[in-house]
């Protein structure tokens, strides 16, 4: 659900970091409306145009700024670029749906989001209300809770040899850290795991369970295997760095199977309604914002 506000020109100049808090706002807020779906002369800068306003119906929705957000989310983590390339041929390339995400693929959470954020179809994009739930936006304590969920959700899948969800999950290993996992972890640490059972170096579910163990038992650990600083963010790094790619794949896997399950709303949720009402009173309060 979205509070039906379009901002129509998201883009970098549009918007200004204020002070040392480094917070967001936007600037030349004439041009917002606040309706669902809608018609109007196109506005906006050409090269930060969005797909269907090329289709020169000027039926559009909230969607547009979804897009918009993606395209300045992608310029913030890649240094300044466009993921529809240089100036001259940005145009031409949104119309084609032809991008570049390489330069964020190096944050595998951003390039997933990113990719959600510039689908082409605008129905396929994700609501405003449902981007800050995206594991891109979580902190260490909340990544590496999900990791544990989903390793002891899966060992309830262990005696089922057909599982889907077993499946699916071990498909990921190329993505996710190639023939074998236990090579990146230090022998020390390695060791200290074992303590807690066997692991398989070649399965994803025995990588969730060693992290999982580390997050539980870091407090019973060896000074001489506390190599991840902090708890959690030192633990979260020492596994982001050596399988970048674990969080989001595993993500994925789990949004198919598994995000009605109660355990895991809090990691599919969206704003409540209390929390939408409070946004719309803020911004409909706001002396700037005109709707018509």
């Amino acid at each position: 659900m979205t509070v039906g506000i379009v901002r129509r020109d998201l883009k970098p100049r549009n918007i200004l970091i204020t002070g040392t808090a480094l917070v967001a706002k936007l600037s030349d807020v004439g041009i917002i409306k606040r309706q669902r779906i809608y018609r109007f002369p196109i506005c906006g800068s050409s090269v930060w145009l969005v797909p269907e306003l090329f289709r020169h119906d000027g039926c559009v929705s909230p969607a547009i700024d979804v897009f918009s957000l993606g395209c300045v989310l992608f310029f913030c983590i890649a240094r300044g670029r466009h993921p529809f390339g240089e100036r001259l041929e940005r145009d031409a390339n949104i119309e084609d749906n032809t991008m570049d995400l390489s330069s964020v693929e190096f944050i595998p959470e951003a390039h997933d989001l990113i990719l959600r954020l510039l689908n082409a179809d605008p129905k396929l994009r994700p609501q405003a209300s449902k981007v800050l739930d995206h594991p891109f936006f979580w902190s260490s304590e909340k990544r590496l809770s999900f990791l544990r969920d989903i390793c002891n959700r899966v060992e309830l899948e262990a005696g089922a040899p057909n599982s889907r969800l077993l499946q699916e999950l071990e498909k990921t290993a190329p993505t996710v850290f190639g023939e074998s996992w236990d090579g990146k972890i230090e022998a020390r640490v390695m060791d200290n795991l074992r303590r807690y059972g066997a692991y398989d170096g070649t399965r994803v579910r025995d990588l969730l369970q060693a992290v999982r163990d580390n997050f539980s038992h870091h407090k019973k650990a060896p000074k001489r295997v506390k190599t991840f600083g902090s708890v959690p963010e030192g633990l979260d790094a020492y596994f982001a760095v050596r399988y970048p790619a674990l969080l989001i794949e595993s993500y994925r896997v789990l949004g198919q199977f598994c995000k009605k399950e109660k355990g895991f709303w809090e990691y599919f949720r969206s704003l409540s309604s209390a929390k939408r009402g409070r946004l719309l009173e803020v911004l409909t309060k706001s002396k700037r914002l005109k709707t018509r």
